[in-house]
């Protein structure tokens, strides 16, 4: 399965990642813009990429040796990016700027696709890929939350796991409802905060889910 094929085109998991906040918060015409929040510092970049990598090969269930690989691929792929953003910044946004985002983007996960299909074969490398190249910076938000708490292994794992399975139906929420009404849009993400909500009430202690609940739980702009 080419996974390049699977979905109509990057932007689809770009723009979900980049306006799920502003969907969450209901801004009603907000412009997302590449920069437009400053980047957490790289080493603590590094242990959420580092988290979510191992989390991925742990549900895909692949093997240690080339499970790392697969990692220091996607901690690459998201540093690279990072870079790429950071030059696309100090251009300037203005008139064009999210569509250099959307490109930069795509040819950012093209090359970690590439990586993953010599690491995986195509057919395992699609399936990784369809978490991994999302870039989330929803999923990395919430990943740092976890990490925060400094949870018991076992509980992390599940914790990880419900986050991840967020992270991929988001992307394919935005994608199907791509030029439907942003109030549906709306509901679509909410829903599925709530029901990421749920599935971690099941496992965090009452603190550790207000906690959670703090940190996560998106608010209008003022």
């Amino acid at each position: 399965m080419n996974v390049t094929r699977q979905y109509a085109t990057i932007t689809d998991f770009v723009m979900a990642m980049a306006l799920t906040a502003l969907l969450f918060a209901s801004v009603a015409e907000a412009q997302p813009r590449p920069g437009a929040r400053q980047p957490m510092p790289l080493a603590e970049a590094h242990a959420i990429w580092r988290a979510q990598g191992t989390s991925v090969v742990s549900d895909l269930e692949i093997p240690a040796e080339p499970g790392e690989k697969v990692v220091t691929a996607y901690i690459a792929a998201r540093e690279s990016h990072r870079k790429a953003l950071d030059e696309l910044r100090g251009q300037g946004g203005g008139q064009g700027g999210f569509e250099r985002y959307r490109e930069v983007s795509e040819q950012e996960r093209g090359k970690l696709e590439v990586a993953l299909k010599e690491i995986l074969g195509e057919e395992k490398a699609a399936t990784a890929l369809e978490q991994l190249g999302t870039f989330g910076r929803q999923w990395d938000r919430y990943v740092r939350t976890l990490l925060g708490m400094k949870l018991e292994e076992e509980v992390m794992k599940a914790a990880m796991k419900e986050v991840n399975v967020y992270n991929v139906a988001s992307a394919k929420a935005f994608r199907d409802a791509a030029g439907g009404d942003r109030q549906s849009m709306r509901s679509t993400f909410t829903k599925l905060k709530s029901d990421l909500d749920a599935a971690l009430a099941k496992l965090l202690t009452a603190d550790q889910l207000a906690k959670w609940n703090e940190e996560t739980t998106l608010r209008p702009r003022q």
